[in-house]
């Protein structure tokens, strides 16, 4: 499954292009990024929060992704 051009602008990134100085506008240690089945590893946007997160799930849903809400102990 291909993300879109807008998730990947807005949202994601590629955890081996994202450059020194926005790593930090990125979850990027080792257990938050996420391997695709197509073997790509990205990095997950941080400037989401409670207000706006419906946005970003929106945008998954829209490219085909299935969103899960998953319980923390």
């Amino acid at each position: 499954m291909k993300l879109s051009g807008v998730i990947k602008n807005r949202t994601i990134a590629l955890a081996e292009l994202i450059s020194d100085e926005r790593r930090n506008r990125y979850h990027i240690n080792d257990d938050d990024l996420i391997e695709l089945a197509s073997g790509e590893v990205v990095a997950i946007s941080n400037q989401w929060g409670i207000g706006n997160i419906e946005r970003v799930l929106d945008f998954f849903r829209r490219d085909g992704f299935i969103v899960e809400k998953v319980e923390v102990n």
